[in-house]
């Protein structure tokens, strides 16, 4: 039986596998294409794109973690909530709160897959490789930072909703809960949190 007294984290370790993907990376790409010789396009785009798909594979393992950790709350606790502690949106001002968005991200992502896709075809004469899963879950954490308004209001265990991406796990008994809770925190103690990828 897992132990909690009357809190939780809301982070059990994520932030380490954090991956830092720029906004302007599309036009980076583009000033590349346009300004490279055709000759040196290829090479350069053969050392970039592998690199985006392994981060934004890393990524996505991130946000199926969150949303696996989110279940977890939601479900194991909801005979009896208890409190969430180290939310860091519960330290930003009510402005700063008004213009966060968590769906800023998987959203570029999603585009960035795209437009990769198609230079990769071009350039490499490749498809672009990323996880099969990559796609859905960049698309259920979206609806997941949506509906939870961007965990502004998620203090207790109860306040976490859950898309329905997640909705098989409603079905899932204590024992099984207690199961995903262990998985989750081995992939981040072992430094594996790929294999997150392979629970949801």
């Amino acid at each position: 039986m897992i132990n909690y007294s009357d809190n939780i984290t809301f982070n059990p370790g994520f932030s380490k596998f954090s991956q830092d993907l720029p906004f302007d990376l599309l036009e980076h790409i583009e000033n590349l294409k346009q300004r490279t010789p055709k000759h040196k396009i290829k090479f350069e785009l053969s050392r970039l794109i592998p690199h985006i798909g392994k981060s934004i594979d890393i990524i996505a393992s991130v946000y199926a973690g969150c949303m696996l950790w989110g279940t977890f709350l939601n479900l194991y606790f909801q005979d009896n909530p208890i409190k969430i502690t180290g939310n860091p949106v519960e330290e930003l001002s009510e402005d700063q709160k008004k213009e966060l968005d968590y769906t800023e991200e998987p959203k570029f992502l999603l585009n960035l897959m795209q437009s990769v896709e198609k230079d990769s075809k071009f350039f490499l004469n490749k498809h672009f490789t990323v996880h099969p899963k990559v796609k859905e879950i960049l698309e259920a954490y979206e609806d997941f930072a949506q509906i939870n308004n961007n965990f502004t209001e998620t203090s207790f265990t109860n306040d976490i909703k859950l898309v329905s991406y997640l909705q098989k796990y409603k079905s899932f008994s204590k024992e099984e809960l207690e199961t995903l809770h262990d998985k989750i925190k081995n992939a981040i103690n072992n430094n594996n949190i790929a294999e997150l990828l392979e629970l949801i």
